[in-house]
């Protein structure tokens, strides 16, 4: 157990920019995903949670947003898709 808080002790550091990266490439792609375009071309999902304006680059930068995102998701009558939903499909 030592051994494997040591070796993630020596990544700690680097969270925040890998995090931050992945944080924001996310929201940008659930934003960008689209139902077909025969049914209107609606969203799928929509971010919640404030998006990271900027990425951390460098190691002991500090991110303007955290790296959580609330997400609801909507089928293509734009009705709410519960999580017990995906739960149960997942």
């Amino acid at each position: 157990m030592t051994t494997g808080l040591r070796f993630l002790s020596a990544y700690l550091p680097l969270f925040p920019v890998r995090l931050s990266a992945l944080t924001q490439h996310l929201a940008h792609a659930l934003d960008a995903m689209r139902h077909p375009v025969h049914t209107g071309a609606r969203r799928v999902a929509r971010v919640l949670s404030r998006v990271p304006a900027r990425r951390v680059r460098a190691v002991g930068g500090e991110a303007d947003a955290g790296g959580v995102l609330a997400v609801v998701f909507y089928d293509v009558r734009r009705a709410l898709l519960l999580l017990p939903l995906w739960l149960h499909t997942g």
